[in-house]
């Protein structure tokens, strides 16, 4: 009676059987292919949002004349004493920053000195002369054109030795029809239109 056969002939068709059941990742199947190895999603990184630039200002292509367009807002222009007025510049040719900024300094000092002027008209001393000067503090580039910030100077002489001197801070906004003169109570106050007079406007 042989009893052992069975169990070891029941023994090797287990093992067989456990050899059906799976296989490696990676080895081939009983179709031929190879099992694929689960790997990450790939995703698509979101472009960010550029800012949008703020458009540069064009260059002025004309400027207001003050032969043609002087306002009445601007100083008159007379003689006091036999001291002469000062004339109101034309703009230049070229509308460079250097240029416009030049213009508008020169617009400013005869604007100032006959302002004085005027003002001395009424005195019982004899006038012999008026000066003045004006610095330009800042220039900034608007939609339209330019704001330029000038601080003026200046002074009043008699013929008895009085002396008077006089400053004012004032800023100015250039447009191709207009120039607006703004007055100032500081330096650092914001130079708008809204708060000025045109003296020069060829609208």
């Amino acid at each position: 009676m042989q009893t052992g056969a069975v169990p070891a002939l029941a023994l090797a068709t287990l093992l067989l059987c456990a050899g059906c059941l799976g296989a490696p990742s990676g080895t081939p199947v009983p179709d031929g292919s190879a099992e694929a190895t689960p790997t990450g999603t790939a995703t698509t990184p979101t472009p960010t949002a550029k800012p949008t630039p703020t458009p540069t200002p064009t260059s002025l292509d004309s400027l207001p004349s003050p032969a043609r367009c002087l306002t009445d807002a601007v100083p008159r222009l007379r003689a006091v004493d036999g001291v002469e007025p000062s004339t109101y510049p034309e703009p230049p040719a070229e509308q460079t920053r250097e240029a416009v900024v030049g213009w508008v300094q020169a617009f400013e000092i005869a604007y100032f000195r006959n302002a004085m002027l005027v003002d001395a008209a009424g005195d019982e001393e004899n006038l012999t002369r008026v000066s003045a000067s004006a610095e330009v503090r800042a220039v900034n580039r608007t939609p339209e054109g330019y704001a330029v910030r000038l601080s003026d100077f200046g002074a009043t002489n008699y013929a008895s030795g009085i002396h008077g001197d006089h400053w004012a801070d004032v800023g100015y906004v250039v447009t191709e029809t207009r120039l607006v003169r703004v007055p100032l109570d500081d330096r650092s106050d914001p130079v708008r239109a809204s708060a000025g007079t045109v003296v020069v406007g060829c609208e």
